[in-house]
């Protein structure tokens, strides 16, 4: 199978996803790989599977869910995750996240790093893991069935998982995920608080989830 070229790149992934991925939906991640050559496309090539590298499929807990990279070169393959600047959806984030303990000052948070989350097993994913610059969800066809695979694996976890869907394209996932066991949260997304000079409609995502991962695993992420 084709899907064995990535991986390298897929960790302990691999083998979750390995009979999932059939050679016709591994095409469409090479298109949109083969798109890096004709047009200017993010995140680096080095940082397309990054979500997956950094939190392993055995650890994941917690999936939270975008829509795609940032298309202004700021993407870092960890889904809001900041490169160059803080973006407005992380000062969404990081508000949200003062208004749930006020008392804990994130530096991480304030620069925009959330490498600190997926340490802790929390999957920053994007519907999408790759975009072409300044066109938002332009590569949502070539990750939808990939997205949608990963989605299933994770449902396949015996331990239940704590899904947190930010804004409609996320949402738009809802129906792949069994719930019982696991958990689905959803929410606007945080930037569009932003485009309306508003707080954030966050649901409380950070308590709830929190709550949730006490009771089933007698521990919780520290935002």
């Amino acid at each position: 199978m084709k899907f064995e070229l990535l991986k390298d790149k897929l960790g302990d992934w691999y083998d979750p996803l390995r009979l999932r991925i059939t050679d016709e939906i591994y095409d469409k991640i090479y298109t949109a790989a083969l798109s890096y050559q004709k047009n200017t496309c993010y995140p680096e090539p080095k940082d397309i599977f990054r979500a997956f590298k950094v939190t392993k499929f055995s650890d994941v807990k917690v999936v939270i869910l975008g829509q795609d990279p940032y298309h202004d070169g700021n993407a870092t393959g960890l889904a809001f995750e900041c490169k160059n600047y803080v973006s407005p959806s992380m000062d969404s984030i990081h508000e949200a996240y003062q208004a749930y303990d006020p008392s804990h000052f994130n530096v991480n948070l304030l620069s925009g790093k959330l490498s600190p989350w997926a340490e802790q097993g929390v999957l920053l994913l994007n519907t999408a893991l790759t975009v072409e610059r300044g066109k938002p969800n332009s590569h949502k066809e070539y990750w939808d069935e990939f997205t949608i695979e990963v989605i299933k694996a994770i449902n396949r976890k015996l331990d239940p998982v704590v899904f947190i869907l930010w804004g409609k394209e996320a949402y738009s996932y809802l129906e792949y995920i069994v719930s019982p066991p696991h958990y689905a949260l959803a929410s606007e997304h945080p930037v569009a608080a932003k485009y309306q000079n508003r707080p954030w409609k966050h649901n409380d995502c950070f308590e709830v989830c929190n709550q949730i991962l006490v009771e089933k695993y007698k521990t919780d992420i520290k935002w």
